[in-house]
């Protein structure tokens, strides 16, 4: 009588684990294709699905749009900036089978697409062609992923360039030394040139009389990069210093010739003289 309740144990086990194998669940937000010797023999868009143990396999499929990202990614532009590029891609499954019979990840191939097809257009652009036309370089790096991952069953909805960075490296210094540079005012007493850097902030070049060089880089987060090169033309500073919005401020106070009290009277006592010329 004890073999006979063991065998009934035993089998009730047997049942059990055979039932866990035969039945698969539908993940959310998901399809779930069936595989049998290499072939996709059935998709199940919802609920449980039952399947033959040890016989088909089972992948399941995104039923929506995916987002493939390349988060600052480091790359060089045509004319030697180096640069860091944020994308977003769009991406849907357009041939289940595809997907599902993929050797890899289709998600991690598109992601590891992305990032190369990123590096290949930042290098046949200039920083100038870059910020001007982010539309154009979209539907550039739109249509390149899209010729790779076809073949993994994915289609690119849209890719959307998210954000261009640039370090305040020497060669970033050089570029805009040598571009672009606008008086601010010819008349002051240090020679000053302005330059707009795309993707990045405003950059101050400032000479002494006595020919020392310093920048100071306003990004767009308004930290104040400084950057101290001596009196010669070397594009590496001597010294680089980066300073918070509230620390510009009291450097600046400290710089000034005069206290913030004291032109303040000043500027109430040309007031009072401008009200008395005009009574």
């Amino acid at each position: 009588m004890r073999g006979t309740d063991t065998s009934w144990i035993v089998a009730a086990a047997a049942l059990v684990l055979l039932l866990a194998a035969a039945l698969r669940s539908v993940p959310r937000g998901h399809h779930l294709v069936v595989l049998r010797y290499g072939r996709a023999v059935a998709v199940r868009r919802r609920g449980l699905v039952v399947v033959i143990p040890f016989l088909d396999r089972t992948r399941p499929v995104p039923a929506g749009a995916e987002l493939v990202e390349a988060f600052a990614l480091p790359a060089r532009t045509r004319d030697g900036l180096r640069v860091r590029v944020s994308v977003v891609a769009h991406v849907g499954v357009t041939d289940r089978t595809a997907y599902a019979l993929a050797a890899r990840p289709p998600l991690a191939c598109a992601a590891e697409e992305l990032e190369r097809q990123i590096v290949a257009r930042v290098a046949a652009a200039t920083l100038n062609e870059l910020a001007r036309s982010p539309e154009n370089v979209g539907r550039l790096l739109h249509d390149g992923l899209q010729a790779r991952v076809a073949r993994l069953g994915l289609g690119v909805v849209r890719v959307e360039p998210v954000r261009l960075e640039l370090r305040a490296d020497p060669a970033l210094l050089r570029w805009a030394r040598e571009r672009h540079t606008v008086p601010t005012d010819e008349g002051a007493p240090m020679e000053i040139h302005h330059t707009t850097v795309p993707g990045t902030g405003d950059l101050h070049h400032l000479r002494t009389r006595a020919g020392e060089r310093l920048s100071v880089l306003v990004d767009h987060t308004q930290r104040r990069h400084l950057h101290v090169y001596g009196t010669g033309e070397a594009d590496q500073p001597l010294v680089a210093v980066t300073l918070d919005g509230d620390e510009a401020d009291q450097l600046a106070e400290l710089l000034n010739s005069r206290k913030t009290a004291d032109r303040l009277a000043a500027l109430e006592r040309r007031l009072e003289r401008m009200e008395v010329r005009a009574s």
